[in-house]
């Protein structure tokens, strides 16, 4: 299953965008400031991230969130 990366996923342009790609039968990782979103799906995966903040993005990494295959994941 391909995978994505979607930044502002719980609304607007974000949001629908995330549904595309789950129609189209893709693994979505989506974030947003809150970490929460209405969309409902068992491919999607949402995170708190505020990208206005290099601290949030420092943590989300450093914490394991955007590891894989024991190896920090370049998007």
């Amino acid at each position: 299953m391909k995978k994505i990366l979607i930044t502002g996923a719980s609304r607007g342009i974000g949001k629908a965008t995330a549904q595309k790609f789950l129609g189209e039968g893709w693994s979505v990782i989506g974030t947003s400031r809150s970490g929460t979103a209405s969309i409902h799906h068992p491919a999607f995966k949402i995170y708190a991230l505020n990208l206005l903040d290099s601290r949030s993005i420092e943590k989300k990494v450093d914490s394991g969130y955007f590891w894989h295959r024991g190896r920090k994941r370049s998007w």
